[in-house]
């Protein structure tokens, strides 16, 4: 079998236990329940996934790599709790470039001068949500807008949710600071 190694951030864990990366190109690679979950992956681990092109064709253009290997480089949450340059997550999205989303998705949050959930940015754009939040995730990672995390409870491993700025001034600006 002929694989390929692919160095990625995990952009998004679902449901069902399986979980979407993006390479450092830019393609977005298919995990596998029993490997992310096996690896307990998370939602920002920088992972090397060893891949073969996704063999199921009509979903092969989207996402172009399914992991049949994996490990976890560094979990998520071994990182310092402060922005910094990461792989870029770009949006899948066929008539749009993602730098293109993603000055609209800055646009929007600069215009609005306050704390979004992806929800509302992507109501806002009228864009597809999976694709907001995976370049406001970009975003952050390269440290062009904050993100506040909030946890229901203490002792979560994941935030219950997730909210971007432009910058940490708007919670000043919020707290009437």
């Amino acid at each position: 079998m002929n694989l390929t190694e692919v160095k990625a951030i995990v952009a998004r864990v679902v449901n069902n236990g399986s979980a979407f990366a993006y390479s450092e190109d830019g393609r977005q690679v298919y995990i596998p329940r029993r490997i992310a979950h096996d690896l307990g992956m998370e939602e920002g681990d920088a992972v090397t996934l060893h891949c073969i092109p996704n063999p199921m064709a009509e979903k092969a253009e989207a996402v172009p790599l399914t992991t049949v290997r994996a490990t976890v480089d560094r979990p998520f949450s071994d990182r310092e709790p402060v922005a910094q340059p990461a792989v870029q997550l770009p949006a899948v999205i066929p008539t749009e470039t993602p730098k293109d989303l993603q000055g609209r998705c800055l646009g929007v949050l600069a215009g609005r001068r306050r704390f979004m959930s992806t929800k509302q940015v992507a109501a806002m754009l009228n864009e597809d949500r999976l694709h907001v939040s995976n370049v406001l995730w970009s975003l952050h990672n390269a440290g062009e807008v904050v993100a506040l995390r909030f946890y229901r409870c203490g002792g979560q491993e994941r935030a219950s949710s997730m909210f971007y700025a432009i910058d940490d001034g708007v919670l000043e600006e919020e707290m009437g600071g």
